[in-house]
């Protein structure tokens, strides 16, 4: 089987100039984890999703799982200062700009392989 018979054909986009908050919106409307990000042309240009910002959001040795030398975890106010901070950034600060991308004729199982290879989501 190939990727044709299951991809969406109708996908929810972000352009790069649009703010992290309408991003997160727009991933929560459609219930989404990841968004491609469209330049003026429609070409994809990078990813957005809600791993990327999580990463922005909660302090390094956290998301790097480092925890074990860290006595303490941050506090709520903490995380909703980074939280408010990133809403007002242009998606494309925080995007992934090298995201990965397959071809409509990929057998399914070539796809998964190469998903799980990635992290970007």
């Amino acid at each position: 089987m190939y990727v044709k018979k299951i991809m969406k054909k109708d996908v929810v986009t972000v352009s790069p100039e649009q703010s992290v908050g309408e991003a997160v919106k727009l991933m929560r409307k459609n219930h989404l984890r990841a968004l491609p990000v469209t330049d003026a042309e429609n070409r994809i240009c990078g990813i957005f999703s809600t791993k990327i910002v999580l990463a922005h959001v909660v302090p390094e040795y956290i998301v790097s799982g480092d925890m074990t030398s860290i006595p303490f975890a941050p506090d709520m106010g903490m995380l909703q200062r980074h939280y408010a901070d990133i809403m007002n950034r242009p998606v494309s600060e925080v995007m992934e700009c090298e995201p990965v991308l397959v071809h409509e004729h990929e057998s399914l199982l070539s796809t998964a392989s190469t998903l799980a290879s990635h992290d970007n989501c």
